[in-house]
């Protein structure tokens, strides 16, 4: 039988070839099997807290674990709320309360057996091109504008983003996904 991963093989290839997808799926499904065996433990009764998803890179796979936490907790009768303070993606989904939110995070919110609302992803950035996106925040387009603008501005946002995580606080677990790497320490003093 061939290992699932092996110390001669990066875990994440730079192209991802279809006689690949096999081995990369059965190993996803045991580490999702993993964590299930692992929350098996019965949460104690009426806690709220808060879990973040976080890895030293992006595009790995922190969408998915959240939403499987998401469905995993959610069997187990508690109430679970996704948030992704900050999010770039062109594919979003309209929520509950009428606004728009990424695709992703309203995948979660399936996961989690609730209705998608603005809250759980409070900045979504819509790329336009190269230097340049849609800002939406709460579900509402705020304009457009440069990479350069945006990162001037940013930290004005986390009012709102602290605003968003409080009104998910009614939730037994509020699973936060960490947005590209954890490592990049350069950018925490005005992270959102």
């Amino acid at each position: 039988m061939r290992p699932l991963l092996s110390a001669s093989r990066s875990p994440r290839p730079k192209t991802l070839s279809v006689s690949r997808l096999p081995v990369r799926f059965a190993a996803l499904l045991l580490a999702l099997a993993g964590i299930a065996r692992a929350a098996d433990i019965p949460p104690p009764q009426h806690v709220k807290a808060s879990l973040e998803a976080e890895t030293t890179a992006m595009a790995s796979g922190k969408t998915l674990i959240v939403a499987a936490l998401c469905r995993a907790y959610a069997n187990r009768g508690l109430r679970v709320a996704p948030f992704k303070p900050q999010n770039m993606s062109n594919n979003a989904a309209v929520t509950a309360d009428g606004g728009e939110i990424g695709r992703a995070q309203a995948l979660q919110a399936r996961a989690a057996r609730r209705e998608p609302l603005t809250a759980m992803n409070p900045v979504l950035l819509k790329p336009e091109h190269e230097t340049g996106a849609q800002l939406i925040v709460r579900g509402k387009r705020v304009g457009s504008f440069s990479a350069r603008d945006y990162w001037q501005q940013r930290s004005t946002l986390m009012p709102e983003v602290l605003k968003a995580f409080q009104e998910l606080s009614e939730a037994d677990l509020v699973l936060v996904e960490g947005a590209g790497s954890a490592s990049e320490v350069n950018l925490r003093a005005t992270d959102i």
